[in-house]
């Protein structure tokens, strides 16, 4: 597994980042942290959608349906 990146300036090693910072850096920091995690859930339904498409063909309804669902999510994040 890649080691995660983010926006954000953070330490992503430190297992509690926020319990000594101001607010703002608080936000900061949690922030990066979904950010780190919606990526990592990105590339395993990504996999998902690749094994599924192997599985069951390209044309398959179920097929269809998760590449639908990961393509709105790109597009609701401006990515598409």
């Amino acid at each position: 597994m890649s080691k995660p990146t983010t926006a954000f300036a953070v330490d992503l090693t430190d297992p509690w980042p926020c319990r000594e910072a101001d607010d703002d850096a608080s936000l900061v920091q949690a922030l990066a942290l979904v950010e780190v995690a919606f990526a990592e859930v990105e590339a395993s339904y990504r996999n998902a959608v690749e094994t599924i498409t192997v599985a069951l063909g390209r044309e398959h309804i179920e097929t269809m349906l998760f590449q639908r669902r990961l393509d709105d999510l790109l597009a609701a994040q401006g990515r598409r």
